[in-house]
């Protein structure tokens, strides 16, 4: 009886220690996910990419033929470890933003996407993009609601 009690407590300890030591707590998402990332404007593409660029607020890697890319932007990562003790993983994401004209009247409105690129690594000695790519759909819909925003502002 003893014996069979100690095994019982033996496998539910190693039950428990399994499971708190492999614990990720992942970012808040602070933003709204559902906000649609692809978007129609009643304004010209070239009006439109204008307003974008003033918009984003963001510094810019490259801009060519209707897309921008914006710099890295460093962001808060997933938690690793149990109660408060363990590491945050770094994170950085960058931005793709296509404005395109729309294919009912390509003379007067324009579509604007915004897609995500993120990157992780436990701390500063591992190289970015040496871990699996990770997707923040979030963080691509904060910037389109950004943008929109911007851009009934302007009106």
């Amino acid at each position: 009886m003893i014996r069979s009690i100690t095994s019982i407590l033996a496998a539910l300890v190693l039950l428990v220690t399994g499971a708190l030591v492999g614990c990720r707590t992942e970012p808040t998402n602070l933003g709204d996910a559902n906000f649609p990332t692809r978007q129609t404007y009643n304004v010209p593409a070239k009006e439109l990419m204008q307003r974008v660029h003033s918009a984003i607020g963001v510094p810019l890697a490259s801009e060519q033929d209707g897309r921008i890319v914006t710099d890295w932007e460093p962001q808060t990562g997933a938690k690793f470890g149990v109660a408060g003790v363990g590491r945050t993983w770094q994170e950085r994401t960058r931005y793709t933003i296509t404005v395109s004209p729309a294919w009912d009247n390509p003379t007067t409105r324009s579509t604007v996407e915004v897609t995500e690129e993120t990157q992780q690594r436990p701390h500063d000695k591992y190289e970015w993009g040496s871990q699996d790519a990770i997707k923040r759909p979030e963080r691509a819909a904060q910037m389109a609601r950004k943008i929109d925003n911007a851009l009934a502002a302007a009106k």
